[in-house]
């Protein structure tokens, strides 16, 4: 092999090194605008969830147990807080679909998912039905859980049951009410 088709050679390949080069600086820039994008969607979600808790104030519990235990006796403020409650899981499962759909998270997110609890209460049912029925965001396999959870007279009854444990477990007797009676917003 003369020098000159040994510099040919050479320069051949040092051009394919550059070629690949440029190649992986292209992949490594899509990988990183996919990070950020994650990033800045798991920032809005957050915020979104920071600004909701901050509007539910301190006793949200007070509306939430109302919720799942006599929606019948629910304030207006009730019912904002109780749905502002229901939008922060809405807005961490969005959030967990969002991280999948980059392939940033598994899909176990969905079997603890609060919405799903937190739906199962009178008005939880309605209004989740309609956001997972109406949106593109979750997954498919997400939608049809929810929607038979929801459709499950059992896991309503269930929740409630479960609700009014940890009630007797947790609260003090003289801050629970009969059914009927109001709690103190």
């Amino acid at each position: 092999m003369t020098p000159k088709t040994l510099a040919d050679w050479l320069q051949v390949l040092g051009n394919l090194g550059l070629v690949l080069g440029l190649i992986f600086v292209g992949i490594q820039l899509y990988q990183d605008r996919q990070l950020k994008l994650a990033e800045l969607r798991a920032a809005h979600f957050e915020a979104r969830i920071m600004a909701n808790s901050a509007a539910m104030g301190d006793a949200a519990y007070k509306s939430i147990v109302k919720a799942a235990t006599d929606p019948e006796s629910m304030t207006t403020e009730d019912a904002y807080i109780f749905l502002l409650n229901l939008d922060n899981w809405r807005s961490l499962d969005l959030r967990s679909a969002s991280l999948e759909r980059l392939g940033l998270y598994t899909e176990s997110w969905q079997e603890y998912s609060g919405l799903i609890l937190e739906a199962q209460t009178p008005m939880g049912v309605r209004d989740t039905r309609r956001w997972v029925e109406g949106g593109t965001n979750y997954p498919p396999a997400f939608r049809d859980k929810v929607e038979a959870l929801l459709n499950d007279p059992k896991q309503l009854d269930g929740f409630r049951e479960r609700l009014e444990w940890m009630l007797e477990q947790n609260e003090p007797s003289s801050t629970l009410k009969p059914k009927g009676e109001t709690h103190d917003s």
